[in-house]
């Protein structure tokens, strides 16, 4: 068991500052767990059992708490709230503590609901081992989230925990700093970089985005770190590749084990859906030799190549129906610890004149890729004929040599065939829907027919 050692409530802001102290000497390490985004619609969704099993991994993991940065719910309802406490109090997890901040879903519902259900306020600031652990929840429920009322009072604790010792800091929030981390241009909050970098040695966890650390982007080193958590309920990635979610979205249960020995941190990437570390993000660095860094993001820009495609690597193409041409290649190669995030394609006329330019993703969240994908490009002429290129490109925008094409314009007989049968399925779905009316139209006469008779009886 913890034993409190000291409590400071501060009324005006709604605060516990909980200092814990082990039974067995204090040692000079932690480790623990980051869970993010977990959307708990109620106790039998599948988000909610992949809590459970997150949390009694990470258990057996070593952890010894293990934090939720916010949208454990929906809507915030008081039923989603016990929902999701009923998951996290099922799990298997010994006396490892679980802590949570309010996301902007949870903001749907009221803040005393989530505090008296969870049982962890909106701020918190405890310490394990010498190392402090401080979460702040957002003010409302916007995208764009608010942390206006507890800027004030985390400038405070990070102050304090400075001065109470030189290891590295935790801090967590649902939103990430914009202009830090994979996507955070488009999903962020209002917090911002000069609050933190006084304090290299923060660590600053965050969700809300849902972006997959697959991604080396999804952790960031400039005047402090910045850390993806992950996502449990699905994934989204940045606009501009012709969908709002990546294929297999749903599949989304990565976590966060992170060992801490002095200020050496080490972040170990977890998909539990695959179940298995994902290969080439484990983060490891020293939070205190800022001059050392090694994620930021001119020096891994600099340093990684652009992606590649093998030497035997050719584009098929099958022209479809019409305007629609499907194209599938194999995929190309990234070098160590990058991803080939998305395809370049470009097709041109055959007058050289570009008329179409396209970015889409690789796929690069399933483990492992495919080998092969495809795509389909729409709004070709039939009757002329394209070049098309494809263009890999790694996480930092790189782009490789390009494998390209030549598309044939459809034969007029080729393209009458198809008219042809296009016609002649549509023929034959429409006296489908037609015979199966007439059937119905009968039956009901019939039995309209019996019920007639039944009353003139």
């Amino acid at each position: 068991m913890k034993k409190i050692l000291s409590v400071i409530l501060i009324l005006s802001m709604c605060f516990t500052l909980t200092v814990y102290a082990e039974d067995v000497p204090q040692e000079d390490k932690v480790t623990f767990g980051v869970i993010t985004d977990v959307h708990v619609a109620s106790d039998t969704c599948v988000q909610g059992r992949r809590l459970q099993r997150d949390l009694e991994w990470l258990h057996q993991s070593g952890a010894v708490t293990t934090i939720v940065t916010g949208d454990l719910t929906n809507l915030g309802t008081s039923a989603e709230l016990k929902a999701y406490a009923k998951m996290r109090d099922g799990a298997s997890k010994g006396d490892m503590q679980v802590h949570e901040i309010m996301g902007n879903h949870d903001r749907f519902g009221k803040e005393s609901d989530f505090t008296n259900i969870t049982g962890s306020p909106v701020r918190d600031h405890f310490v394990i081992n010498g190392y402090h652990f401080i979460l702040v929840s957002p003010d409302n429920l916007s995208t764009v989230g608010v942390y206006d009322s507890s800027k004030a009072w985390l400038e405070e604790q990070l102050e304090e925990a400075a001065k109470d010792s030189d290891k590295p800091i935790f801090v967590f929030a649902h939103h990430p700093i914009k202009g830090t981390l994979y996507v955070s241009d488009e999903w962020y909050g209002n917090l911002t970089q000069e609050m933190f970098n006084d304090y290299p040695q923060v660590v600053l966890f965050t969700g809300h985005s849902h972006a997959p650390n697959n991604n080396p982007r999804s952790i960031w080193q400039g005047g402090f770190t910045a850390v993806n958590a992950g996502a449990l309920s699905y994934f989204t990635m940045e606009e501009g590749y012709g969908q709002e979610y990546p294929n297999d979205s749903d599949c989304a249960n990565q976590i966060l084990l992170v060992s801490v020995e002095g200020s050496k941190v080490t972040i170990q990437n977890q998909d539990r859906f695959y179940g298995k570390a994902i290969e080439g993000q484990a983060w490891t660095f020293d939070a205190n030799d800022k001059e050392h860094f090694p994620y930021t993001s001119q020096a891994r820009e600099e340093a990684s190549n652009a992606p590649s495609f093998s030497k035997s690597a050719e584009i098929k193409v099958d022209r479809g129906l019409k305007d629609i041409a499907k194209i599938s290649f194999m995929q190309a190669t990234a070098g160590e610890g990058d991803v080939v995030h998305s395809y370049h394609i470009v097709v041109e006329n055959s007058k050289g004149k570009v008329v179409k330019d396209i970015r889409r993703w690789s796929d690069y969240i399933k483990m492992p890729m495919a080998d092969e994908i495809s795509y389909s490009i729409s709004g070709l002429k039939e009757l002329k004929s394209y070049k098309i290129y494809v263009y890999p490109v790694n996480a930092y925008g790189k782009e490789g040599v390009p494998i390209t094409t030549k598309v044939s314009p459809l034969k007029k007989t080729t393209l009458s065939k198809q008219v042809t049968t296009t016609v002649e399925t549509v023929k034959e779905r429409v006296m489908g829907v037609v015979g199966e009316l007439v059937k119905r139209v009968l039956a009901f006469a019939d039995t309209a027919r019996s019920v007639l008779l039944d009353l003139a009886r």
